[in-house]
Formats: structure tokens, sequence, C-alpha cells
């Protein structure tokens, strides 16, 4: 930049017509002083941005991208195949004009992860008679190669879980993007267990406006609410997760109403009765208790080495009735982890645990 400031504005500097870019504006303040007429940016011929794959089929893909200011002149957009990390890349076709954003790659491999990547190019003319050609885009690819910390999410859906046993202990991580989601390890006949207990560990959590827990889990009765799925089901839950307005790890307990079928949207749970059980720590192993006693319609939940706490309708008045002692329509009852809480598209959370059935 200081060999250019001998330069005079508006006095015959032409850096028009070639492929010229900057993100500073400072330099490009100053550039646009000294060219003829200014906005020397105009006729750059530049990448396109925003460039992004849509699969149509297992053997056809659509890239989309924005096209570039420069659309005059002839020209087009140079489309680029080849795979993840290779380096041999294969010349697919070029665009008739610069206006154009869009191109269907067809004819592809079943099977077989893609990668692609696109130049502009815009042809001799009266003002440069040089073919010109622009930098490439940012590589976009129908596979992921699994080299970042988390998973591609324009190739993979919101989901990485791994619910494995492991030296007789039950590992659980999930991490959830977007939406709520659950990672339990179910009983066979949970019709038949209505006390059980685990040794958990929380060992790594992350938190963006959601809660993410490791937990007992049961489904116990229905209250008669009409509905398909899970509809009228109250659910109890006892866990360790993370609580991000007060930055702390704690026992909990939650009671809840499922008012959809699906029961995990936050907007298809209505929450009863919940509650702090105590402060916990990473790789600290606390024991969890959940019972249920139908005859008298009491929860009981454990935390670690604290007094039992039972819950029922005197000291849970929102808790639903259980007349008639209904089954709940989904038979549920399990261990494992579990991001809740999550109500828009940008909120995220991960945890991982280890749970030690009793």
């Amino acid at each position: 930049m200081t060999s250019l400031t001998g330069l005079y504005n508006n006095a015959g500097c032409d850096l028009r017509w070639n492929a010229l870019y900057t993100s500073n504006t400072t330099l490009r303040d100053f550039l646009n002083l000294k060219q003829t007429g200014g906005n020397w940016q105009s006729t750059q011929t530049i990448a396109p941005t925003n460039l992004t794959i849509t699969v149509l089929s297992d053997t056809s893909v659509q890239l989309t991208w924005t096209p570039i200011a420069y659309t005059g002149d002839t020209g087009g957009y140079e489309i680029w195949k080849g795979t993840p990390g290779g380096t041999l890349w294969t010349l697919d076709s070029v665009t008739l004009n610069k206006s154009t954003n869009n191109y269907t790659v067809s004819n592809l491999t079943p099977g077989t992860a893609y990668a692609f990547k696109l130049r502009t190019v815009t042809n001799p003319h009266g003002n440069n008679q040089n073919t010109v050609y622009s930098e490439y885009t940012a590589t976009t690819s129908t596979g992921d190669d699994f080299s970042g910390d988390l998973i591609d999410r324009t190739v993979w859906t919101d989901l990485e879980f791994v619910r494995q046993i492991n030296n007789g202990v039950l590992e659980s991580e999930l991490r959830r993007y977007g939406s709520n989601g659950s990672n339990y390890l179910h009983f066979y006949d949970p019709s038949t267990i209505n006390s059980f207990s685990a040794d958990v560990t929380v060992k790594a959590y992350e938190n963006k406006g959601s809660y993410p827990h490791a937990s007992l889990l049961g489904y116990v009765y229905n209250d008669g609410t009409p509905g398909e799925g899970a509809t009228g089901d109250v659910v109890g839950v006892v866990g360790i997760g993370h609580n991000q307005t007060l930055n702390r790890l704690e026992g909990f307990y939650s009671i809840s109403k499922c008012t959809a079928p699906n029961c995990n949207l936050s907007s298809e749970i209505q929450p009863i009765c919940s509650g702090f059980l105590g402060l916990a720590a990473v790789n600290t192993t606390s024991a969890l208790s959940f019972s249920w006693n139908d005859s008298t319609s009491t929860f009981t939940f454990v935390f670690g080495a604290g007094t039992p706490v039972s819950v029922n309708s005197s000291n849970c008045p929102l808790l639903p009735s259980n007349v008639g002692n209904l089954p709940p329509k989904v038979e549920m009852k399990g261990i494992g982890t579990r991001v809740s809480e999550i109500s828009g598209s940008t909120e995220w959370g991960y945890v991982a645990a280890t749970l030690m059935f009793m």
C-alpha cells in the first residue's frame, strides 16, 4: 500500500476488468479514490460465493451459488468435480453466462462421495484481450471425511450419539442441534419395573440454550387425554444436568405430561413439577434412583446420598389424576442421555456419561 501512495486521485489509474479483490475496506476506499471514475470492483472476475450442494438422487446433485456482480462481457462459471480430500479434478462443464446461479451434475456413481468447486472465467473483450480467471471457491462435497470436531451438517443430519456397553457400564453420548433428542437404553418389559437405580457419571457436556443431562426415565401412567402415541402419558425423570442459566451441573428431578404423540419437542411437553436435588461435578459418580408407586400415585427420586424425595398430588397439585390406573400409551423406562429445552435452530447441547445399572 505504501508503494501506491504516490498515485493521484482520478488521474488515469484503471484497475477494472481484472481479477482483483479485497476485503480490506481501507484499501478498497483508497483504490476507489485512485481509480478513474471510481468503483474499480464492479468489473472484477472474482469467485462466486455461497456454494452449496443439494442431493437430488443417488446419481445427481444440484449446485447453487451467488453470482458475481460483473455479469457483463461473455464468460461463465467452470464446474470442477473431484473427491473429498483428493487432488485430481475434472472440468464437468462451463455455464453459458455469469448470471447463472445453479447447475445440475448428473451421471454420478451411486455410493461415491464427490467434491465440487467453481471458478469464474471472463472471455477476451474490448477492455481486456486476455482470458481472465478467478480463484477457485472453497470446496463443497457430498461426503464427510470427519476431519473436524463436529460432523458436517450440510451432509449429515443433526444427531450424533454413542450407546454401547463397555466393561459392564453403559456409555451414552448425545449431541443435538436445533431440536431435542434422547439416547436411552430401554427395558425390554418396562411394565414389570417400577423401581430402578444406576450409578451415573457425567464425563463431559457442552451447552448453548439447552439442558443436556444423563438420567433415569419412566413413562408411568396416562391421564386419559385422547390422542395417538404418547399423548396424555405422565413421565418422571431423575438425573444430572447442566443448568446454563446458573452455570452449574446439578442433580434434578422432573415430572411432565406428553401433549402430543412424539413427546420430544418443548411444544409437545407440559412441565408439571421439578426440583433441585444437589450439586454435581464432572467425573464424579452419583447414585440415582427412580421409583413409582401405582397404588399411591407417588414418584420417589434419589440423588447421591441425599434424602429420597417423594412427589404426589399433595406437594405437586398440578400432577394429573391417575383415576383408573391407566397404563401409559408408550411403555418405556430406561437409562441414558438426553438434550432437552431446545427451542431454536441455533441452540444445541452435548452430554457424555457412563451409567452402571444397579
